[in-house]
């Protein structure tokens, strides 16, 4: 006996979408998948068209996911608009949704993010796209080492607001990623650029601090000869962290400090 497909979703219309809160929006966008797949990118046209914010919304909710089933011009085009719109719940919406594409396949959302920040974009875009790099603990390190070097971009950006977020950005991957950020941190910290210093500072939060103290008090140290008044002012209180001495016969990485070749306790 066959069993009857799912049927597919209806498409609300955009009035019916206006006032709903964000977690209804949010199944409604995931709902879409079901439609017809000939219809997805017709659907998020329409969505994303509409003058009504929670319409626009659900486009920038189920833009990501649109872009990753089909990896087509047509359906990337509707991306742009949504990440830069004039709403910031619509901006919120797009940029959530690509970062959660990034988690999902970062392979195919990779190119999308890179062209952001390799154009020359409004300063909303820029935003977006720092809030885009902004990735969960569960992001593969490897996405997250590139964007971190995609970052440095927006750092050199004319419009103040972008460069001063790129810190924030920093701060935030400090709590997820703290191991992938230190070489970078190693790397501005030695540059002669106030704005990499300024980042620098901001990211040394207390979750870097215990889980790399040797990188944050050697950043630490080039801050401070960094003769930038504002970088050297907040610098966290840090001392030098241990120096790990062997004891002859035990390697560093014997948990327990008794050489690894010793007896056993209580053998002959």
């Amino acid at each position: 006996m066959n069993t009857p497909a799912t049927p597919a979703t209806p498409v609300p219309s955009p009035q019916d979408l206006a006032g709903r809160p964000v977690a209804a929006l949010r199944v409604t966008a995931k709902a879409l998948r079901t439609a017809p797949a000939a219809e997805h990118t017709a659907i998020l046209g329409r969505l994303a068209a509409s003058a009504v914010p929670e319409a626009r919304c659900v486009a920038g909710y189920a833009a990501a996911w649109f872009v990753l089933r089909h990896q087509d011009d047509d359906a990337r085009s509707l991306v742009d608009p949504l990440v830069g719109d004039g709403d910031w719940t619509v901006r919120e919406a797009a940029t959530f949704g690509v970062r959660e594409a990034l988690v999902a396949d970062a392979g195919r959302v990779l190119p999308l993010v890179r062209r952001w920040a390799a154009e020359g974009r409004g300063d909303r875009e820029h935003r977006a796209f720092l809030v885009v790099a902004r990735q969960p603990k569960r992001q593969t390190p490897s996405v997250v080492e590139e964007l971190i070097r995609l970052l440095r971009v927006p750092l050199a950006d004319d419009a103040p607001y972008v460069r001063k977020n790129v810190p924030f950005c920093l701060r935030y991957l400090a709590r997820t990623h703290p191991h992938v950020l230190a070489p970078a941190l190693r790397e501005w910290s030695a540059a002669d650029d106030r704005w990499l210093s300024r980042a620098c500072v901001t990211a040394l939060t207390g979750e870097l601090l215990a889980a790399e103290p040797h990188t944050a008090a050697d950043v630490a140290r080039r801050l401070r000869r960094s003769g930038d008044d504002w970088t050297v002012r907040r610098l966290p209180a840090l001392q030098e962290p241990p120096v790990p001495t062997a004891t002859v016969g035990v390697p560093l990485d014997s948990p327990s400090g008794v050489p690894l070749n010793s007896p056993s306790p209580g053998a002959e």
